[in-house]
């Protein structure tokens, strides 16, 4: 859905629907018209808030799982013990290669 958000083709449908909410009000469209195009903007608006908030949240997930398993390999080094933390580590870079 980020990259939805994040695509030209996003950008355009969201400047179409503010120049159409704009000529509405330029040219005296019913006040009908000039809520229904509002309330389509503040509806985008929404998604667009919960989608950033989504990416932010996954990505801060992916980067504390990234340095929890680094710490876990740092540790076990430190410590000469042999254990998972190096597989760990290789999924949790491609926890983050997925986002």
């Amino acid at each position: 859905m980020s990259f939805l958000a994040s695509s030209s083709a996003f950008f355009i449908l969201c400047g179409l629907i503010v120049v159409a909410w704009a000529v509405g009000l330029a040219v005296g469209a019913s006040d009908r018209y000039l809520a229904a195009t509002a309330g389509l903007m503040s509806a985008v608006t929404l998604i667009l808030v919960a989608v950033l908030k989504n990416s932010e949240l996954r990505t801060e997930r992916a980067l504390h799982t990234k340095l929890d398993a680094i710490a876990s390999s740092l540790l076990e080094e430190r410590r000469g013990h042999t254990g998972d933390a190096e597989e760990q580590l290789e999924r949790s870079i491609g926890v983050h290669d997925e986002i």
